[in-house]
């Protein structure tokens, strides 16, 4: 039986596998992602969670671009 964190977990492994790493470095992570119809919410647009997930996904990238090379947490992300 799968429990919901695994099922999220995977859920962003699976979204992480359709950015495409552009360019990185120092303190810098480009990626783009091509919106699919799963990923947008009832108006068509990006879903604030997807836009979130990439967001904090990608920020991490850029820690990890930079000396230390050591990931961050985040304790407050907002998107509206």
């Amino acid at each position: 039986m799968c429990e919901l964190p695994n099922l999220v977990s995977l859920y962003v492994y699976c979204l992480l596998q359709q950015l495409n790493l552009v360019s990185a470095g120092e303190g810098a992570c480009v990626c783009n992602f091509k919106i699919e119809e799963e990923h947008t919410n009832r108006y068509g647009t990006l879903h604030g969670g997807m836009t979130a997930t990439i967001v904090d996904n990608v920020s991490t990238m850029a820690l990890l671009a930079t000396e230390p090379h050591a990931p961050g947490v985040s304790v407050d992300l907002s998107v509206s």
